[in-house]
């Protein structure tokens, strides 16, 4: 089944500004309806809220950047929308079953 357009735009707008912080009510005016509807459709379409779909896009794409040994747990968790490291890493063991640099380290052995 097709997304429903706002969903579709909250997605989108979700994807370009995963490293910003954002609220409910600017992924809702993004979409073009109430926060309580883009909530509603969310759970129903995407099985959790669009600030938790948001998170999971963050520990997805710092995971990516992980695989850089170049970058520091600093930079990636900064590119991800992290301002706190320790904050970010434990969002990311949460997440993820290890801390970043032990998930590193596995992936690169």
């Amino acid at each position: 089944a097709a997304l429903p357009a706002a969903v579709v735009a909250a997605l989108r707008f979700l994807d370009e500004h995963f490293s910003r912080e954002l609220s409910d009510e600017q992924v809702a005016r993004a979409a073009g309806i109430s926060v309580s509807h883009l909530g509603g459709l969310f759970r129903r379409h995407v099985g959790c809220g669009p600030l938790r779909h948001l998170q999971r896009v963050r520990l997805d794409r710092a995971a990516h950047l992980l695989r850089n040994p170049y970058l520091s747990l600093s930079e990636i968790a900064k590119a991800c929308g992290y301002r706190d490291v320790n904050y970010f890493t434990r969002h990311f063991r949460r997440a993820h079953g290890l801390p970043p640099a032990r998930w590193r380290r596995r992936r690169s052995a």
